[in-house]
């Protein structure tokens, strides 16, 4: 099957250019069109500036909350410690229903299975976030094609079998 995204992105982009601009375009004067690439120009920086910014405002957020992560991961016992000193909190001070609430929530915290499920939203969102940074800077690295195959390719069966027969033996 042939992929057929560039040809409909062209077609779509010539459509859209067509209703939106050429057409008034077309009918004025150069100095309005001169005004006219201005302000697209213009509209379409400043929606690319916004994107920027809100990417790099979550890319940091994503990075505080991995850095929390790493934190909690590095010194578990903390999080007991606090679910402790909540258990041994006056009573007159905290309701019952707080408090259990409140050791629930740093059990949770500390369990390796919320720290790992954490980690891997955080990785994903990172993904992401990497991602659309690279589109809104305009980096479109190719991948790579893959290299040949190498000796990793081949069992160690073949490798000892072609060894042999270097050697004059037989496998």
């Amino acid at each position: 099957m042939r992929d057929l995204t560039k040809k409909i992105e062209a077609k779509a982009n010539e459509l859209v250019n067509k209703a939106s601009v050429n057409t008034p375009v077309n009918k004025a004067s150069p100095a309005a069109e001169k005004a006219t690439v201005e302000a697209v120009a213009n509209t379409q920086a400043t929606i690319r500036l916004a994107h920027r910014a809100d990417i790099e405002r979550a890319r940091r957020l994503c990075m505080g909350m991995l850095t929390e992560l790493e934190q909690q991961s590095a010194d578990p016992a903390l999080i007991t410690e606090a679910a402790d000193i909540l258990r041994s909190t006056p009573p007159e001070e905290m309701t019952k229903e707080k408090r259990a609430k409140l050791a629930e929530m740093a059990a949770k915290a500390g369990s390796l299975q919320s720290r790992s499920s954490t980690m891997r939203s955080l990785a994903e969102s990172l993904k992401g976030l990497i991602a659309l940074e690279r589109q809104a800077f305009g980096i479109r690295e190719e991948m790579p094609e893959p290299p040949p195959p190498g000796l990793e390719a081949f069992s160690t069966k073949e490798l000892l079998a072609v060894a042999s027969a270097l050697k004059g033996g037989a496998v």
